[in-house]
């Protein structure tokens, strides 16, 4: 007889790869974006859907742009990560002290199923520039596709912008100015 120990494994880019396609509707990017610029205490929000024909097809390019507090390093290597949240601290009675939505690490996940995500972030006088290439068909691949940061000293306010390329295979049903702003209506925080 014998006895063996192990450590469970996790694939990393099954995980990734399963994580950003399970959401049921892809309109959910909306709300992760708003929920986030809310956590990032924004007074105004700015999202645009539009369609990119320069490439020779056409091309679904969503922007998420807020006037909220940025990110720094740590925030954005949290935002590309799986399951890093600085928003599950809770007081003694199990509430979210911090009043934030988002906590599990999972959401900005959605970003990653497309061509191309695009971050510009300033945080106190640093501006971060952040490039994910080819993340939907990196994660096919089996492979963690890579993150890019640029770091640069700015004058320019606080704040986030988020560029999402080819998200959802380009399909742009739901992405009317209809479509958006029923759903922001109705499944997010705004009141």
């Amino acid at each position: 007889m014998s006895t063996h120990t192990f450590e469970p494994k996790v694939n990393p880019a099954s995980e990734f790869l399963e994580i950003s396609n399970d959401f049921t509707d892809p309109k959910e990017i909306l709300r992760e974006a708003v929920s986030n610029t809310f956590d990032a205490k924004a007074k105004v929000i700015k999202i645009s859907a539009t369609i990119n024909k320069s490439t020779g097809i056409d091309e679904l390019v969503l922007q998420f742009e807020d006037d909220g507090e940025g990110m720094t390093i740590e925030n954005l290597e949290n935002f590309f990560g799986l399951g890093f949240s600085k928003r599950r601290e809770k007081n003694e009675a199990g509430e979210k002290i911090s009043g934030a939505i988002g906590e599990k690490g999972h959401g900005t996940k959605i970003y990653f199923n497309s061509r191309r995500i695009e971050v510009t972030t300033v945080h106190k006088g640093s501006r971060l520039d952040a490039i994910m290439d080819s993340p939907r068909q990196t994660l096919r691949r089996g492979e963690i596709p890579k993150v890019t940061v640029v770091e640069s000293a700015t004058d320019k306010a606080n704040g986030t912008s988020i560029t999402v390329f080819g998200y959802n295979a380009n399909s742009q049903v739901g992405f009317a100015h209809a479509g958006i702003k029923d759903y922001i209506l109705w499944f997010t925080a705004i009141p």
